[in-house]
């Protein structure tokens, strides 16, 4: 895997393991957002969110469901890996709508945080004893107060 060549080079803390909150078609690499899939292919109770792929017209869409997302999370913990990053953290389903000036955008997992890939993350790294932490100022983060 990709995860074990880069250890055989790099230290586990300088790596980071890459999540996607999209999907592909296994004949066009047409890409489609979780939140499109969860919503157009009803991705409902558990069974369902164990999958990573549905069909579609001329192939299957592969993506990062639920378990898949929360078994990444858990198998760079194990390793020492230095964190996960998600591309892109808007293409998750909204637990809750959210209002942007005027505008409403209404909730769009279909089972609420059973539902959403930010959840699934959280929960793993709670379950498998994972801190959360952002990076410093010294390590080139433009977010947040420091002189």
């Amino acid at each position: 895997t990709a995860m074990s060549l880069g250890l055989k080079h790099l230290p586990g803390e300088q790596l980071t393991l890459g999540l996607p909150f999209y999907g592909r078609h296994s004949k066009t690499g047409n890409w489609v957002t979780y939140e499109d899939i969860v919503q157009e292919h009803k991705l409902l109770g558990q069974e369902k969110q164990r999958l990573d792929s549905v069909n579609v017209q001329g192939g299957t869409l592969g993506f990062n469901g639920v378990k898949t997302i929360s078994d990444k999370v858990a198998r760079a913990g194990k390793k020492g890996i230095g964190g996960v990053m998600i591309w892109e953290v808007g293409q998750d389903c909204r637990i809750h709508p959210v209002v942007h000036g005027t505008k409403t955008h209404p909730t769009t997992c279909p089972e609420g945080e059973e539902s959403s890939l930010l959840v699934a993350i959280s929960r793993a790294m709670k379950e498998h004893g994972l801190e959360r932490m952002r990076a410093s100022p010294q390590l080139g983060s433009t977010s947040g107060g420091g002189s």
